[in-house]
């Protein structure tokens, strides 16, 4: 884990780490993104999660766990959870143990099985339930990066949020699935995000994350 004195060098309110207060905005939301992998054991996941601009206390989540041979275990599920430090969706559920620090991503239900492949060509079609329990820890290993219109100078007003953070981390968890339980141990990263977003506008960016080893 980083060192405390290198944590938060753009001095993001602690707050800022948890569930934000919502506001009487025109398409306000708030979301989260989770995504971590192991290449050795060849797993990883992706959760992408926020709150419905149409009611702000329904959190919505997509999760995708990626097994070895091109197996992919997916669900999205929508609901009303909130904690000071956390949210959840269902059996989704995540917390922010040590803000800046360390994040627990819990999940105990039914996801259905497919393939990378076949994602590619078509949309997933409704199937058989699968029993999958899901647990990971996110250790920061970089500072907390803070892209802020008001804090970063000659950066535009982006037009999808008002704040957006993201952190590098080290991730430990295992995931069972059909009776077996499988460790992994890997890199990832999150990130986190509020402010009015219209999804109905196409848009696109690519964020790259690099951790070197100095």
């Amino acid at each position: 884990m980083i060192a405390d004195n290198l944590l938060n060098p753009f001095d993001v309110p602690v707050e800022m780490e948890f569930p934000h207060k919502p506001h009487a905005e025109e398409n306000w939301t708030e979301y989260h993104y989770f995504f971590a992998y192991d290449k050795d054991a060849d797993i990883g996941l992706s959760l992408h999660i926020g709150r419905l601009a149409e009611d702000t206390s329904i959190w919505r989540g997509i999760l995708y766990v990626f097994m070895p041979d091109d197996k992919v275990l997916v669900r999205k599920y929508a609901g009303r959870g909130e904690t000071a430090r956390g949210f959840c969706a269902g059996p989704l559920q995540l917390t922010c143990i040590e803000p800046f620090k360390l994040w627990s991503l819990d999940f105990d239900g039914a996801m259905q099985v497919t393939t990378g492949k076949s994602m590619c060509y078509g949309p997933l079609q409704d199937g058989v339930d699968e029993v999958v329990k899901v647990h990971c820890l996110f250790e920061a290993a970089t500072p907390f990066f803070s892209l802020d219109p008001n804090k970063l100078e000659g950066l535009p007003n982006m037009g999808w949020a008002h704040d957006h953070f993201e952190q590098i981390h080290t991730v430990t968890g295992e995931v069972t699935y059909q009776g077996t339980t499988t460790s992994f141990k890997g890199m990832g990263n999150r990130d986190h995000s509020s402010g009015p977003r219209d999804s109905g506008k196409v848009f696109g960016g690519i964020f790259f994350n690099v951790l070197f080893p100095s």
